[in-house]
């Protein structure tokens, strides 16, 4: 995963600018490690987060400027902002990322690292793959499997990769007759 110069947006109070700027040079020195590579972001500094609408003037300006971000980063002062922050980006269609102030406070390389593979992974990258000697074109890997636990049901577990390095994958539950072996879904 890279994230490319202006395609992602990292938000802030303004009174909160130290912590942000830990954060962004961490995020950069764990990159640097993993062998990525992290652009400058679009920095949205805000007076509050606490206003939805001082953010969603911003985010709407960047959309309004053909510079919507792919994901945005928020520090948040309060976790009670999240919901507001969360849905204001999924109604733009905008990934989002959260970080609690007090995670902030105490970034380091290990908390980065996991920060990125979340970040990749909501941008639809791979938070790890396993490499096979001898793969065939188009294959599948394919897993199932029915528990008979319930008093009044069985439940069928399903998944299936759909990607070249077998590392995404679809996957199902299915509720059906209690003792029932076939699934006839």
């Amino acid at each position: 995963m890279n994230l490319e110069a202006g395609k992602w947006a990292f938000a802030y109070e303004k009174k909160n600018f130290n912590q942000a700027d830990n954060v962004y040079n961490t995020m950069v020195q764990a990159c640097r490690r993993l062998g990525l590579r992290v652009g400058e972001p679009q920095w949205m500094e805000v007076n509050s987060l606490a206003k939805p609408d001082e953010v969603n003037e911003l985010i709407d300006a960047k959309i309004k400027s053909k510079a919507k971000p792919d994901i945005v980063l928020f520090v948040l002062p309060r976790e009670t902002y999240y919901s507001a922050l969360k849905n204001a980006c999924y109604k733009r269609g905008i990934v989002s990322q959260c970080l609690t102030f007090r995670l902030a406070n105490r970034f380091n390389l290990a908390i980065a690292s996991n920060v990125l593979r979340q970040m990749s992974m909501k941008l639809g990258g791979d938070s790890f793959f396993l490499r096979f000697e001898q793969v065939l074109e188009g294959t599948m890997l394919v897993g199932i499997d029915v528990s008979h636990a319930g008093h009044d049901s069985s439940i069928v577990g399903f998944c299936a990769t759909y990607n070249r390095s077998l590392s995404h994958y679809y996957s199902e539950v299915i509720k059906q007759k209690r003792k029932q072996e076939i699934v006839d879904k």
